[in-house]
């Protein structure tokens, strides 16, 4: 997600243009609620603290935690709770509350957590107890047969979980323990594609010490061996569930902002489909800044494609930052996809909004606004005319604002908008700001909630979710100066949970809500929110560095979890 969000810090305007400053001008003037200021001068009469007006607005988030300090009073923030009025919502602000570890807010089930006591007989935990217990064992073993013991074993662990799936699917996919199976099979295989160049070249002979390598350096936040299971190697065992007897659609949906060649995950669904037959791959041409339910259609055509060259067949969606809404949304508003659908991926997922879209649509907003409000003027209607209606291309001066925001050059910047007018033609510049107006509102957070109230319970019942999540928690090696303002303003939104992808907090890219007893929910990665999806180059060096990507497993770890899925019997 990049957004045109800087307008107020960094134009200068052209001296061609007189009409645009004008509205930029305008729109920089904030128009929002003064709950903030209200929330503000309360806590300084109930507790003599001078709190500070958050720079962006009392928009989003911002504007939430207001609203409740308001309702809660002077009884709530002086009240004797271990949550001292220090932190309370408003005070996250000023980051006076001390910092949750990332290793505390990224810690996952464990063995014991899903396999209680009164599981001690069920044959899943049976397995997976074995199978763990001996994994451990066989990483600090250099016998063979503690390591041949621990493969019998994990096979064990997943033929149970096929055979809970094929029993009773409802059930198996609500079942704790298949799902922390088959979250720590997708780390095995995402280890196991790295060691071996997706299964081209041998294993490593030290394999346990080099798969804790490949994990400390992508999942840092994780104590070393917390995941055995991925120590030990253990070959995808796919071939003969994953054929041509078997074809399987997999829908992938691109970010907000497409890329100007339009070839997004090219090359991770090339991987796919080489290490799995049975998959046939489609990305959904969705345009730039669109709301979702245009989207949505993009989706059927792209479904409709698959069904036209294999029939029917089952289909897996995988969306990426806004394209997790379009995912999500596609599933809602096409009754043929929500049936079809087996399994639904999220990477870096903006299902629950970024309050980064919050603040690119206050702008937004106001300068549509300002076109109507400063344009129902005698004297500069004719100006107003002329600058709207003379090109569906906006001026320099705002491509070169749209292009610093977004992250693109500013001259691709022209193929990039004549390329939406294929999805959502905008036939001057009025059009093109009200058309792109809902695609960025899809993100904001007040949407989002208003999704999950309303639409999630449509979301399918029978398919299973996982969500990939990432952090930068290393800001000298994963942090882009073109989005180190961003990564700041998330960070203060929650000064407790500071931690974001520089596009969307931490605390919004899991799913949860209606699909929480379907979802998978991933370790949290180290990265940026382009890292783990965009190929090495596929933005400017000065937008993101390639080092940033060079060393991201794209290919493996979407080749691992389809692999997985295979094993697990999703696509069965």
């Amino acid at each position: 997600m990049r957004y045109a969000l800087i307008a107020c810090m960094t134009y200068s305007p052209s001296p061609r243009l007189v009409l645009l400053p004008i509205l930029f001008a305008a729109a920089c003037t904030s128009s929002d609620s003064d709950l903030c200021q209200e929330a503000i001068d309360l806590v300084q009469e109930c507790t003599g603290v001078q709190a500070i007006y958050p720079p962006e607005g009392c928009i989003g988030s911002y504007e939430k935690q207001a609203e409740a300090v308001l309702a809660g009073g002077c009884q709530e923030l002086n009240s004797d709770k271990s949550d001292s009025f220090l932190c309370s919502p408003l005070f996250s602000w000023l980051g006076q509350c001390p910092v949750i570890p990332l290793s505390q807010v990224s810690a996952l089930e464990s063995v014991d957590d899903v396999c209680s006591t009164a599981r001690a007989n069920d044959p899943l935990c049976v397995s997976l107890r074995t199978a763990d217990q001996l994994a451990r064992l066989s990483a600090t073993s250099s016998s063979s047969v503690d390591q041949e013991n621990a493969r019998s074993a994990w096979e064990s662990a997943i033929a149970e979980a096929r055979k809970a799936l094929l029993d009773d699917a409802d059930s198996a996919r609500r079942d704790p323990v298949y799902r922390y199976l088959l979250r720590e099979r997708t780390m095995s295989l995402l280890v196991y594609n790295v060691l071996t160049e997706l299964g081209s070249r041998p294993a490593p002979t030290d394999y346990a010490k080099q798969a804790q390598r490949v994990i400390s350096e992508h999942f840092p936040s994780y104590e070393e061996g917390a995941f055995p299971l991925a120590l030990l190697e253990h070959a995808p065992q796919t071939t003969e569930l994953c054929n041509s007897d078997n074809p399987q659609g997999l829908l992938i949906f691109p970010g907000v902002v497409r890329l100007t060649e339009r070839d997004e995950f090219s090359e991770q669904a090339q991987a796919i489909e080489s290490a799995l037959s049975c998959f046939h791959v489609r990305r959904v041409e969705t345009g730039s800044f669109v709301e979702p339910s245009i989207n949505a259609d993009q989706g059927e055509i792209a479904a409709a494609a698959l069904s036209e060259e294999f029939g029917n067949i089952p289909l897996h969606t995988l969306g990426y930052s806004q394209g997790a809404t379009n995912s999500l949304t596609t599933l809602v508003n096409k009754p043929d996809i929500r049936e079809r659908v087996r399994s639904v991926l999220v990477m870096n997922s903006a299902a629950h909004g970024s309050e980064v879209a919050d603040v690119g649509a206050s702008l937004l907003s106001n300068v549509v606004g300002q076109f109507s409000e400063t344009c129902n003027n005698d004297f500069i209607a004719p100006l107003c005319e002329s600058a709207l209606a003379d090109s569906p291309i906006p001026s320099d001066f705002l491509l070169e604002l749209m292009a610093q925001g977004m992250g693109v050059p500013v001259g691709t910047l022209n193929q990039f908008i004549a390329a939406e007018d294929q999805v959502s033609d905008a036939p001057n510049l009025r059009e093109f700001f009200l058309r792109h107006l809902p695609g960025i509102e899809s993100l904001t957070t007040n949407t989002s909630d208003t999704f999950w109230a309303q639409r999630s319970s449509e979301l399918p019942q029978h398919a299973l979710y996982y969500s990939f999540r990432s952090v930068i928690s290393d800001t000298s090696a994963n942090l882009p100066p073109s989005n180190a303002l961003f990564h700041s303003h998330l960070g203060r939104i929650n000064s407790q949970l500071p931690y974001n992808d520089m596009q969307v907090r931490l605390e919004n890219q899991s799913l949860g809500d209606s699909v929480a007893q379907l979802e998978v929910v991933g370790p949290v990665a180290e990265g940026n929110h382009w890292q783990w999806e965009l190929a090495t180059g596929a933005v400017p060096e000065d937008t993101m560095p390639a080092s940033m990507t060079d060393r991201i497993p794209h290919r493996e770890i979407l080749v691992g979890y389809f692999q997985t899925l295979v094993e697990f019997g999703v696509t069965e």
